[in-house]
């Protein structure tokens, strides 16, 4: 069970770092 949520957290902060990778090359562009 413990294994099913560490992937899980880890998808969920791949995610979040996604976002917040696309959000700064948006701003870099912006630049």
């Amino acid at each position: 069970c413990l294994e099913e949520f560490i992937d899980l957290n880890f998808n969920q902060i791949k995610d979040i770092l996604l976002k917040i990778n696309d959000q700064l090359t948006k701003k870099t562009t912006l630049k």
